[in-house]
């Protein structure tokens, strides 16, 4: 850390706080003694004209208090940022609009002129407390223009650069010893290096920091680090609500000094010395909670409640859509209106993470509502395979009734031609019986068999029933092809069933949800 002149840092906390100063007194008693001879201006003209280019340098640094003569030391700059407003603070680009005001002090002894003669003098007020020392009205140019030496600085992560700084409001005010204090406002646009992982709970940090363009061998930038200074400026709520906008707020400012050498990754000829004023940014959730975050639940929630309609009811599943706001009396295209409602609530999803996408940079990195957005996306996804499952498992079953029908239907004639030959009371149950037949009897009809009639009997009416049930799952695998073939049990019934399916799902599907979110919101 850099530290400035102690006179210089209790010389400029005063001139920013409502609490007077005793250290600024003792500064201006320490001043040398007036030179017999000084100059006496009557006013800002006749003072701007005492440091005109024949007898004034403003090319050569000043020297400091109490140094001796023939040594050039670093001349101390105490500065302080008092931030004034938050402008544009754009997520897409990175960017930030900060408008501040940067306070500048330094002593020039060059300068130092008798008061004595001043038709008027004007001793700043700040904060309702006047500054003591004898000071000229205020010079409304930059020191540089009117003629005077100041340190020269930049903004270091200016962006898109010269055009991202505009500067106003210059005022200038020099005391008869000498003392320099120089102010002006300026809008800064900054880039800001953002981390949007724990996204829309994440706070930014970004600074605005300015870097002296000359080696800290000559010019040695300090901040005020009175605490005063502190509390009525950077702890202030008014100041805190002025930093905030409708999505951030802001949750702390600070300033820190510090030089380049080993800083930032730069690498220059010379070390340099910097003040960077850090911004702390809380992103505001409401909208997101209630836009994004709320709504992609609601649509997992229709994803869910589609599992409780029956496989059956295509219609009801095709209506249950959440269908685009439309005008009044419009008519709906019928893509969307007959598309069913989990592809519908999967576009949706698409289009929010459209929305989220927009306003952040294209990062390689995992961003926490993105990763909630495509979760619940995969969700809705499964509840759109398990919908075409379960109507491949129905139109499965189908076949699989239509081949036990016929098996029955054949078992039936049969059945009937043998109650024929045999003279067999309606309501008679038959069993028949496979016997092989004797291949010495009848070469011919070797490996055959044939049937007899091997009991009879009177069934009651439940008993029947519970026969007609009975399904062969042999003769029914007979007269179906592909995978309808290996979903049939030896019962005769499908293995699997588009019911097991939707049962399942309304016990899954919420659980592996909330277990989803949850894993991805710690």
């Amino acid at each position: 850390m850099l530290r400035g002149s102690p006179p210089l840092l209790a010389a400029l906390a005063a001139l920013l706080t409502s609490v007077s100063c005793s250290e600024i007194l003792d500064f201006l008693q320490r001043l040398p003694p007036p030179t017999p001879g000084l100059p006496c201006p009557k006013g800002p003209t006749d003072l701007q004209a005492l440091w005109s280019t024949s007898v004034y340098d403003k090319g050569n640094r000043p020297l400091g208090l109490e140094q001796p003569v023939g040594s050039w030391p670093p001349t101390d700059v105490s500065v302080t940022f008092i931030p004034f407003s938050l402008g544009a603070f754009d997520t897409r680009t990175q960017l930030m609009t900060v408008d501040v005001q940067i306070v500048m002090i330094w002593w020039d002894p060059r300068i130092a002129f008798n008061a004595s003669c001043a038709s008027e003098l004007a001793p700043p007020d700040v904060f309702g407390t006047q500054i003591p020392g004898s000071w000229m009205p205020s010079i409304f140019d930059d020191p540089y223009a009117a003629g005077l030496w100041m340190p020269r600085f930049a903004i270091d992560n200016l962006f898109p650069g010269p055009s991202g700084f505009y500067s106003r409001s210059n005022m200038l005010r020099v005391e008869s010893s000498g003392l320099v204090w120089y102010n002006f406002r300026a809008s800064v646009d900054v880039k800001c290096s953002m981390d949007f992982s724990k996204m829309p709970w994440d706070a930014q940090r970004c600074p605005i920091r300015m870097m002296a363009l000359e080696g800290v061998n000559r010019v040695n930038l300090s901040l005020v680090t009175d605490p005063r200074v502190d509390e009525q400026i950077f702890q202030a709520q008014e100041t805190l609500d002025a930093m905030s906008s409708v999505e951030w707020k802001c949750q702390k400012l600070t300033q820190e000094a510090g030089s380049y050498h080993g800083s930032f990754g730069r690498t220059y000829d010379e070390d340099r010395a910097f003040i960077e004023l850090k911004i702390m940014l809380q992103r505001n959730d409401r909208y997101w909670r209630i836009h994004v975050i709320i709504p992609t639940i609601l649509l997992l929630a229709i994803s869910w409640a589609s599992f409780f309609i029956a496989r059956a009811a295509v219609p009801a599943r095709v209506a249950m859509c959440a269908l685009p706001p439309t005008p009044l009396g419009a008519r709906l295209h019928p893509v969307i209106l007959f598309t069913p409602r989990s592809i519908i609530c999967y576009l949706t999803l698409t289009n929010l993470a459209g929305s989220v996408n927009a306003s952040i940079p294209k990062v390689s990195y995992n961003v926490a509502l993105i990763d909630f957005i495509q979760f619940s996306r995969w969700c809705v996804f499964y509840s759109i395979i398990e919908y075409t499952l379960a109507n491949v498992l129905m139109r499965i079953e189908a076949r699989i009734e239509a081949a036990a029908v016929k098996v029955a239907k054949q078992e039936a004639a049969r059945e009937e031609a043998i109650r024929g030959s045999m003279d067999v009371p309606p309501g008679t149950v038959v069993e028949l019986d496979e016997v092989q037949i004797n291949r010495d009897a009848d070469p011919t009809c070797s490996g055959l068999t044939r049937r007899r009639v091997k009991s009879t009997g009177v069934l009651s009416q439940a008993a029947s029933s519970s026969v007609l049930k009975k399904r062969n799952g042999f003769a029914v695998r007979e007269h179906l092809r592909g995978i309808d073939r290996h979903l049939v049990n030896s019962t005769g019934y499908p293995a699997i069933r588009d019911q097991h399916l939707d049962i399942f799902s309304r016990y899954a599907y919420p659980f592996v949800c909330t277990i989803g979110i949850v894993i991805l919101n710690t």
